[in-house]
């Protein structure tokens, strides 16, 4: 774990946490948290970083997209309030774009450290997290609940990483008639491939999770609850892998 302190700056009681990102992407947090004049600090464990916290006013944690820890720390913001924000590294940048439009601030692995530096800078003015979270609620059910339980049953085959052929094998249909459903779903998701599709998935599970305590019960009519329960095992499911 290490630091960078800036004595000097307006913006010292904001901090950049990097936590379990690669080295280079790290390296940039660094460079942009210089550009904006905020601290920075390199993380192994989440509770490094709320420890370190404590002293600061805003703090920014840069995490892998997907990572148990993201979890966690949206557990953590919605318990302690809008004085955390998290800003999402994805490996591609169809998959940032599509955090980013479900209302999440997030960059590339790739990305420029232009492009970092634009992230940090707009997660630290993002609104509250509970905020952020209803929003994406909303959006993910609305886009979710828009398909047929066909279509859904695909759904959670492609998150399976099953190929069309398999799907077909598995709900007893064509080839052609999955070809069909599978271009239905990436329609009303508003995504053009796997990746993207992965992303808001992912996105809802951790959606699906919060929604008993900050929706009043679950997002989406029973039936989509219940596909969602497909694509989503339970905490007592993952304990026994």
């Amino acid at each position: 774990m290490e630091s960078t302190k800036h004595s000097d700056c307006s913006s010292c009681q904001w901090l950049v946490a990097s936590l379990c990102v690669p080295e280079r992407v790290s390296d940039s947090c660094r460079r942009a948290s210089d550009s904006i004049c905020t601290e920075f600090f390199a993380a192994r464990h989440l509770s490094d970083v709320l420890i370190k916290a404590e002293d600061y006013r805003l703090v920014c944690v840069v995490l892998p997209f997907g990572l148990q820890e993201a979890n966690n720390l949206l557990d953590h913001i919605d318990r302690n309030g809008s004085r955390f924000s998290a800003c999402l590294v994805t490996e591609d940048l169809i998959s940032s774009e599509t955090v980013k439009r479900l209302g999440c601030e997030a960059f590339a692995s790739s990305s420029s450290d232009a492009d970092i530096e634009k992230a940090l800078s707009s997660a630290f003015t993002l609104p509250g997290p509970l905020l952020r979270h209803k929003k994406l609620a909303v959006l993910v059910n609305q886009r979710l609940a828009t398909l047929s339980e066909e279509e859904a049953e695909v759904l959670c085959s492609i998150c399976q990483g099953r190929l069309n052929k398999q799907i077909a094998r598995h709900l007893r249909v064509s080839v052609r008639t999955i070809e069909q459903r599978r271009r239905r779903v990436f329609k009303k998701m508003g995504v053009a491939s796997v990746a993207p599709l992965a992303a808001q998935v992912a996105l809802s599970r951790a959606l699906y999770r919060r929604c008993d305590d900050h929706s009043g019960g679950r997002v989406g009519s029973p039936h989509l609850a219940h596909f969602l329960d497909k694509i989503i095992p339970s905490d007592s499911d993952e304990s026994k892998e």
